[in-house]
């Protein structure tokens, strides 16, 4: 497995613009086609860590982790982190909220915070493997 951090400097040829679509609907089924512009756009205000898998010839994203800066305090907030269903339960969520961790440290953020979700899901146990503290309305997870 190999992580990419992307910046609005970046391109993905299609092929993999579509596997971050597919990715992005897995969470919200109502996320729009991701395009060129609208990636390089977002990539201006947040993070973007993919995990990429070689089939063949060609890689595929497999996994995706978006992080967002806040202005308080030094923390900043995982917005999204998914790995395609066929890539589930093989230790990719791990590696990547690794790389994700590690991203956020150099960057020198002090505090990840993340949104609450439903108690025993994976999403959860991964929370908990990490040390992730559930507070009134999020998770926390001291760098420090």
């Amino acid at each position: 497995m190999h992580f990419h951090l992307l910046d609005d400097r970046d391109s993905l040829p299609t092929g993999q613009l579509r596997d971050v679509t597919n990715l992005l609907r897995a969470i919200d089924p109502a996320d729009g086609v991701m395009t060129r512009a609208r990636l390089a756009d977002l990539t201006r205000t947040s993070v973007w860590v993919f995990g990429k898998m070689f089939v063949g010839h060609d890689s595929q994203i497999i996994a995706l982790g978006v992080l967002v800066p806040k202005s308080a305090f030094g923390t900043i907030r995982l917005e999204k982190i998914v790995v395609a269903d066929g890539s589930r339960r093989q230790g990719i969520g791990i590696q990547l909220m690794h790389r994700l961790i590690d991203v956020a440290k150099t960057r020198g953020f002090r505090n990840i915070e993340a949104g609450l979700v439903e108690e025993g899901s994976p999403m959860e146990r991964l929370f908990r493997r990490f040390h992730f503290v559930r507070n009134s309305g999020h998770y926390d997870l001291s760098l420090e």
